[in-house]
């Protein structure tokens, strides 16, 4: 808050970086990094992009809501009964990258709907 600048080890410290690096190894690390997420499915990875961009500004209530908007819209995705499915078995999941939703598509978006309605609202669920 001070505007005071900071080291990179102490940007670390505080949480606001994954990693510190020497600059030769930034490229390596940063593809590093990227491959790590790819691996995941590409609609939970949207999904908690667009959860944090769109509640970083926000309190504690209204992040809530956003977080849970997402995740309504993940829960009936074949890539997350692929990912369950995964850790059951304790293997690899393979996602297909389809956003196709397995089963109660309605269901999850009437329940989308009902999230959006409420945070543009500014209500909060208790």
């Amino acid at each position: 808050m001070t505007g005071e600048p900071f080291s990179p080890a102490r940007a670390l410290e505080l949480g606001l970086v994954n990693q510190v690096v020497p600059h030769a190894d930034l490229m390596p690390a940063a593809l590093d990094l990227a491959q790590r997420i790819i691996r995941h499915s590409q609609a939970a990875v949207a999904g908690i992009l667009t959860a944090v961009a769109r509640g970083i500004n926000l309190s504690i209530a209204e992040g809530l809501l956003v977080e849970a908007e997402q995740f309504a819209r993940m829960a009936p995705t074949a890539d997350l009964g692929e990912g369950l499915s995964a850790w059951i078995e304790r293997r690899e999941a393979a996602y297909g990258g389809s956003w196709a939703h397995a089963t109660r598509r309605g269901e999850a978006r009437c329940a989308s709907l009902q999230l959006d309605r409420a945070a543009g609202q500014g209500e909060t669920s208790t």
